[in-house]
């Protein structure tokens, strides 16, 4: 006889998974890749970090400007993850630098990140022409003047003045004389303080001004006028042979 004892065994199944569906992995999204075995139906899943990019990074020189002295300058690239680990030159990232950066001008360095999915960072830094020295003010009836030590290899300058410290709605002059150590400017207010600042530029190969930075900025009171005495009032303070005092100024 032949009994039938309700129960029966299964044998394991052999999967045979198909790929259903690819989502590629880039800098910006994760990738994915989803399976399916045609056999039982069984599906998983196989996911793919985005690509690291240098812009996941903070990458920057440890110095973006130079004042030109005749040597080559190439700044320092530093390079750290979000979470304040400092990457390692040659064995994380590589440096291209110029060929050359001795003239006064604009170049630039490109930082690249290594790996299986290298990217790059382009930062720029700039050789800038000495600013002049010595800089003196002196006041005028309705102005000021503006007296300077020139300085070598550059093209031309700019003054900026302002009866605000911070320079707010400040007037600028342009001089393309290289070779000027002075400045008159009229038409101020009279008795007034004036903040003034100057720097010097050179033009690069591409016509491009590249700056020197400001110098301190100096401070100059604006002459002023006794009531009727117009013309000995701009006597003294043009005339470097008169004494102000014989009328009455300062």
């Amino acid at each position: 006889a032949v009994f039938d004892n309700g129960f029966s065994e299964e044998s394991e199944t052999e999967h045979n998974y198909i790929l259903t569906r690819e989502i590629s992995a880039t800098v910006f999204r994760n990738g994915t890749k989803a399976y399916l075995c045609e056999k039982c139906a069984d599906t998983y899943c196989e996911n793919e970090n985005a690509y690291t990019s240098i812009e996941d990074y903070s990458v920057w020189l440890e110095k973006s400007s130079f004042v030109y002295d005749k040597r080559e300058h190439y700044p320092t690239v530093s390079v750290k993850s979000k979470s304040g680990e400092e990457l390692a030159l040659g064995e994380d990232f590589e440096v291209e630098y110029p060929k050359a950066s001795t003239d006064i001008g604009l170049y630039y360095v490109t930082v690249v990140l290594k790996g299986e999915y290298p990217s790059s960072k382009v930062l720029y830094y700039s050789i800038t022409p000495e600013n002049a020295s010595n800089l003196k003010l002196s006041p005028l009836l309705d102005g000021l003047t503006v007296e300077w030590e020139s300085s070598q290899n550059v093209d031309g300058y700019e003054i900026q003045y302002s009866q605000s410290s911070s320079f707010s709605s400040a007037k600028t002059i342009n001089i393309t004389d290289r070779n000027a150590t002075y400045q008159k400017i009229y038409s101020l207010a009279r008795d007034r303080d004036y903040y003034v600042r100057m720097r010097s530029y050179s033009k690069s190969k591409s016509g491009v001004r590249i700056y020197s930075d400001y110098s301190s900025a100096k401070t100059v009171t604006t002459g002023f006028c006794l009531e009727l005495n117009e013309k000995a009032a701009k006597l003294a303070y043009e005339d470097p042979n008169v004494r102000r005092e014989i009328f009455g100024y300062s």
